[in-house]
């Protein structure tokens, strides 16, 4: 769907939530919602805030934080609050979780959002990100298709490359989950053999799933002063005449 007008970010949001509704696109949703719950069952606090295509359903998932806020880029869903996701209208240290769904996917500059979510987030607090695995069967038809289409005109970001900005921003990876192992073709019969093989996988093909979902623990910074408890001796200069104690005697001649 376009709509004339929107900035390219809501423009792409909307194309993504337009796919999201395909039974092929609902399916991977439903997968990859029931992983965030998972994930926010080992969140605890009071707020949590959900960014990104998809986020109007994950929104939903039980957790432990009674308040759940909804930001999005447009009127297209129940939102809280209309908003870029690269100045988040949040106060810095302000939520207990932050569940970004595939706006990392989709956003101009992925930094900027990072560096917003690590403004945002709390000190203990948790950071939940889904996107596509460019690694996996997806990213290689993402390849074959030259990125033409949607999803696969967006951006697959690693998830190495993610935890690479995340560790520079103080977080630490505390879960990380790949799923949804289906090849992306909309035909019932190639979706079950999929399930049967992603389910009885092991080993390196469990890390080959179409999205991953990692949680990520922004790290308490503390700054202490440290006092010394002792304190050095300061030697003084000595101003005045060498002592000529030890010093050789001159020899007298007898005269």
């Amino acid at each position: 769907m376009q709509i004339h007008g929107l900035k390219s970010y809501d423009q792409a949001q909307l194309n993504m939530e337009d796919w999201l509704l395909t039974p092929l696109g609902g399916a991977l949703l439903s997968t990859e919602n029931a992983v965030i719950e998972d994930h926010l069952k080992q969140c605890f606090g009071v707020y949590r805030v959900h960014v990104g295509p998809g986020a109007h359903t994950s929104v939903k998932a039980q957790a432990n934080m009674p308040r759940s806020i909804l930001l999005s880029a447009n009127t297209t869903a129940d939102s809280h609050v209309i908003m870029d996701p690269h100045n988040l209208p949040l106060a810095t240290n302000s939520v207990h979780a932050l569940v970004i769904q595939h706006a990392f996917d989709i956003a101009k500059d992925p930094r900027d959002l990072l560096r917003e979510a690590a403004r945002v987030v709390m000190p203990g607090g948790r950071v939940i990100i889904c996107g596509f695995n460019p690694y996996s069967w997806w990213g290689l038809w993402r390849l074959l298709r030259f990125k033409k289409g949607c999803p696969w005109q967006f951006r697959f970001l690693a998830a190495r490359r993610l935890l690479d900005w995340l560790s520079l921003l103080n977080f630490k990876m505390v879960q990380f989950d790949t799923r949804f192992y289906r090849l992306p073709i909309n035909h019932d019969k190639w979706l079950q053999s999929a399930d049967r093989i992603g389910s009885s996988s092991k080993g390196l093909a469990k890390h080959l799933g179409a999205v991953y979902v990692m949680s990520a623990v922004k790290q308490e910074t503390r700054l202490r002063n440290h006092k010394p408890s002792w304190r050095a001796k300061i030697r003084r200069p000595q101003v005045g005449l060498a002592s000529v104690e030890g010093q050789p005697q001159s020899r007298q001649k007898n005269g």
